[in-house]
This record gives C-alpha cells, sequence and structure tokens, in this order.
C-alpha cells in the first residue's frame, strides 16, 4: 500500500463494533454523555472535605504489632499525602511510597531481582497475571474486618472471585473526553469518534494513554474485535491503525499528565479514563466526556501483597485503614477517580459521584482486560512498533479561540 489508512477507513473496512460479553454487577443505568460543566481550579483536599471528618475519627488500634515501615507502589495521583501521613502518624509506620503510571511498568517493578513491595495496586488484567504465575499472596480476610464496606458485587468477579488475592479500591471506564469548543459534533460510537479525529484542529492535538493493553485494547474494539483477543493477526490490524492514525493526524501519548493536557488544550480529543476526564473538567469547563454506545473497557485497580513482602500483615492493616469510608471518600476527592465502596459517597465531592468519575457503561458494554497468557508477546510487539513508528509532519492549526486559563468559569 502507497499510503496508510486513516482511522476511518479502517472502520469502514473493519465493521462495526461486536457484541463482548457483559458483567452484571454495579450498574444501575447508562449514562452515556456528560454535560453539566465544572469551573475553577483543582481544589485541594481539605477544601474538599470541609468538615475534616475523617481527620477526628476513633481510629482503632492495631490488634498486632506493627512493622516500622511499608513499601508501596501505586498509581501516581491515588494516595493523597494527607492520608499517608495521618496513617504514618497514628500507628507510627514509615510508608515508603513508589508511583507508577501503567501496568506494564507494575510487572516490571515486582518481577526485578530483589524487589520486595508489601502492597502493590495492579489493574483487572495484571492481577489475572500475577495470579497465574503465583506472584500473590492470599488475602488473610480476617485482618480486613472493612471488607464488607465493599458493594457485594465486586466479590462476584471472574477475575479473582470472593477477593481471594486482591482488593479492589477504584474503578473507572475508558471513554471519549473532548473539548467542545472545537468539536463539530457529540460522537457518541467509537465510529464517530475516528471521523471526528479527521477534523483539522484534531491534528496534533489527539491524546491516548501511554498504556499498552488499553490503547490495544481500544482499537481492537474500534474495528470489531475483542479488547482481549488472542489473535496475531488481528493485533496486527490494531497496530497498523494506530500507526496509521500517528502518520496522518499525530498521536499524544499521555500517563499522569492527561487531565493537565485537556485542561491546558494541548490535546482537545482523547481516549481517556473517566477519573482523568473528571479531573480535567475541573479545570477546564469545557471538557465534556463520553461512554461510547457498544462496548467499552472497564477496570479495577486492586490493593494485592505481592509473595514477596516482607510486612504482609502491615499491608493488611493498611487497607483494612483505607476502606473506612471517610478515608476511601477523601482518595476520590484527591483523586478523581470512583471507588468501590458505596458508604464512601457520602464524604465525596457530589461534583465528582455526578461527574465523569463515575460514568460506566451499560452490564453488556462493559468489558474487563483480561491476562492474554502467551499472546501478551503479541501486544508487546504490536505497541513497540507503534511506539517507534513516526508521527505526522502535518503542522498544527492555531485554535480560533484563545486558549482558557486556570481559573477559566464554566460555560
Amino acid at each position: 500500500m502507497s499510503r496508510l489508512f486513516s482511522m476511518s477507513a479502517w472502520l469502514q473496512r473493519g465493521g462495526g463494533i461486536g457484541c463482548l460479553r457483559g458483567v452484571t454487577w454495579l450498574v444501575t443505568s447508562l449514562l452515556v454523555i456528560f454535560l453539566q460543566a465544572g469551573c475553577g481550579p483543582k481544589i485541594r483536599l481539605e477544601e474538599l472535605d470541609t468538615g475534616g471528618r475523617w481527620r477526628h475519627l476513633d481510629f482503632p488500634r492495631a490488634p498486632f504489632p506493627l512493622s516500622q515501615e511499608l513499601n508501596i507502589l501505586v498509581w501516581e495521583g491515588y494516595l493523597p499525602e494527607d492520608v499517608i501521613d495521618h496513617f504514618e502518624e497514628t500507628y507510627k509506620v514509615k510508608i515508603n511510597v513508589e508511583l507508577i503510571s501503567g501496568n506494564e511498568e507494575i510487572y516490571t517493578k515486582i518481577t526485578r531481582l530483589g524487589a520486595h513491595y508489601d502492597l502493590i495496586m495492579p489493574g483487572t488484567y495484571m492481577v489475572q497475571q500475577l495470579i497465574r504465575e503465583q506472584r500473590l499472596r492470599v488475602i488473610d480476610h480476617a485482618r480486613i474486618p472493612n471488607l464488607h464496606q465493599i458493594s457485594p458485587d465486586y466479590f462476584e468477579l471472574e477475575f479473582d472471585p470472593a477477593l481471594k488475592h486482591a482488593v479492589p479500591i477504584y474503578h473507572s471506564t475508558v471513554g471519549l473526553a473532548m473539548n467542545v469548543k472545537y468539536a463539530q459534533g457529540l460522537p457518541l460510537t467509537w465510529p464517530e469518534f475516528a471521523v471526528e479525529t479527521d477534523q483539522p484542529l484534531a491534528h496534533g492535538r489527539i491524546a491516548i494513554p501511554d498504556e499498552m493493553r488499553v490503547v490495544l485494547g481500544t482499537a481492537l474494539l474500534m474495528i470489531g474485535h475483542s479488547p482481549n483477543s488472542r489473535s496475531p493477526a488481528e493485533i496486527a490490524q490494531a497496530r497498523d491503525m494506530l500507526i496509521s492514525v500517528k502518520a496522518d493526524t499525530g498521536l499524544l501519548f499521555h500517563s499522569d499528565r492527561m487531565p493537565d493536557a485537556l485542561a491546558k488544550e494541548e490535546a482537545i480529543i482523547a481516549i481517556a479514563w473517566s477519573g482523568d476526564a473528571g479531573w480535567a473538567l475541573t479545570l477546564n469547563g469545557y471538557v465534556r466526556f463520553i461512554v461510547p454506545r457498544g462496548s467499552s473497557i472497564s477496570e479495577l485497580d486492586s490493593l494485592c501483597v505481592p509473595v514477596t513482602a516482607r510486612h504482609p500483615e502491615t499491608a493488611e492493616f493498611f487497607i483494612n485503614y483505607l476502606l473506612i469510608p471517610e478515608i476511601t471518600g477523601a482518595l476520590t476527592n484527591y483523586s478523581h477517580y470512583a471507588n468501590t465502596n458505596p458508604a464512601s459517597r457520602a464524604f465525596i465531592d457530589p461534583r465528582i459521584t455526578n461527574g465523569p468519575s463515575y460514568m460506566v457503561p451499560l452490564a453488556d458494554g462493559m468489558v474487563f482486560l483480561e491476562d492474554v497468557g502467551d499472546a501478551r508477546a503479541h501486544y508487546v510487539e504490536a505497541w513497540n512498533a507503534v511506539k517507534a513508528a513516526p508521527d505526522s509532519l502535518i503542522r498544527k492549526v492555531p485554535l480560533p479561540f484563545a486558549s482558557v486559563r486556570e481559573h477559566l468559569t464554566a460555560p
């Protein structure tokens, strides 16, 4: 072929999105598009929790001696320093935090020689992979009495029935984030998103997560395949589509900077996590988030104790602390990601619970990324090819409106 296909051309060849097996849990209704606008700068934790309720709780004493330190590996922007400081002061345990921005990074870090993390936070498919490789301890539920705070629906998930190895703490959905100042329409399906990327203002301003399985999985959905495909040919199709888009319109790879890129209008359209879109909306009132009709990827980020942990009992005690509803609410106020603790909603800013962060697809459209076993090698090869492919040489068209400021008033 003399010229790479555009995304919309790929979709015309690939057909509609296939109907994928859903998961029956949690969902009571479909929120297709979020139109409530927010404004102002990112709000600090203490300003959201004006009562400071969680700071004044009567926290229980540890029923056993705790370790002097705890080494944890968690996602960027998920644990507020206030909460960590409070736990350290209350229980005299030093928490050493190492931040990550992707599941593959988690795997690399915990499998390196001499790694000793007491607590990690992998996503759904990585939990499956670590269980298969026998890298996770069985959770002692007796040490986590607050486990009952988690919605019962999460105990029925196939990737870890009865929460034997993992305690889900955050949930999120992959959807479309866009700036309505510059959008030519509101794409309600993945194919309509492809059309939106072809508009001139989008060139050089399309952002995607810097996460292998998420992006390739979304590309597979766009061309009518399962995001958990093990077919080398289908994975290659997704690879080639992304390389085509990168050459034709350019792609911005973001991990922890996605909310900032959307807020500052470095990106005006993005494949994004619901929590990132919720955060971006608090900074830029023109940001909207859409869960496309059909199938979309959902994710659970869970707390797990590796088999190499030196302080597993203290790790489980820390999990129990985080499941106190007031504390879990503080986590969501800080991260803007929805959590698995229904009782915590009373302590969460309603702008978050009513916004993108809590948007989910219908059960028959909710798809979790799964461990694909040996097929992971095909994903790694495809992702490396996408990252190495040349970017578009098309110059960005100047935006027709003045760039927003941090203290933007909502339209």
